[in-house]
């Protein structure tokens, strides 16, 4: 899983190179970018947000854009994109519940494990001494 550090370093390094792209095809004489492009370009951003590997989807986007493809294509990098960051934040969420199951458990546990040993202890030592005055006493 991305630390949240990391995850901003690589939502701005996507988000430079795609805009880099977007630049580069408009200083070369292309057009811009249609609405389904665009919104491709965001599809993959909010999936990178989430914490998606979005890494094939970037090298299938710029290759999309270089080579002038239709929408529909695009619309396919989008479904793609969308599906990436409902896996991501489904596993996110999992984490996120375990985490909240089992701080409270391994605490309890450790705290139960502590009380029986120290009671143990306070138990061997009482029949320690309950021997050595039996022995004294004979």
């Amino acid at each position: 899983m991305m630390s949240a550090k990391s995850t901003l370093v690589a939502s701005l390094i996507l988000s430079v190179l795609l805009t880099c792209s977007v630049w580069t095809t408009q200083l070369a004489g292309e057009k811009a970018p249609s609405s389904t492009a665009l919104a491709a370009f965001e599809a993959i951003h909010s999936a990178e947000e989430s914490g998606a590997d979005v890494g094939a989807l970037v090298s299938q986007y710029n290759s999309l854009l270089q080579n002038s493809a239709p929408d529909a294509a695009f619309d396919v990098i989008t479904n793609q994109a969308i599906a990436a960051q409902k896996s991501a934040l489904s596993a996110q969420s999992l984490d996120n519940l375990l985490t909240r199951l089992l701080v409270p458990v391994i605490a309890f546990i450790l705290s139960f494990i502590t009380t029986c040993s120290l009671r143990f202890r306070k138990r061997l030592a009482k029949e320690r001494i309950l021997d050595s005055e039996i022995r004294t006493t004979r």
